[in-house]
């Protein structure tokens, strides 16, 4: 009995270890693009996908939201796509920018 409390209770520590660190590597990576997410349109907005200078955030675009290529460097909007675009004026820019080179398997965050 008292081996296989030891083994939940190891079982639980090595969980939890491994959540707060799969945690804590998600808020790195968004503090590096916190001042781009803070800019944008949009609610609930994540980084996707980088490729070059370019990052690619979605803000809810499944539902019409928003999804935005923006420079990393310049911190400016290369282009936006979504269902955002079908609001009047539209968006002129291609989806994905020419920038945009590398495909869905190189470019992961």
């Amino acid at each position: 009995m008292k081996k296989k409390t030891y083994f939940y209770i190891a079982s639980i520590i090595i969980l939890v270890i491994v959540l707060v660190g799969y945690l804590l590597s998600a808020k790195e990576t968004k503090k590096e693009y916190t001042e781009i997410l803070n800019t944008l349109e949009g609610s609930e907005c994540e980084l996707v996908a980088e490729c070059g200078d370019l990052i690619s955030i979605n803000c809810m675009a499944e539902v019409d939201g928003p999804f935005y290529y923006v420079n990393k460097n310049t911190k400016k909007i290369v282009s936006r796509c979504g269902g955002f675009c079908d609001r009047a004026g539209g968006c002129p820019n291609a989806c994905p920018p020419v920038e945009w080179s590398c495909n869905p398997k190189e470019s992961k965050l």
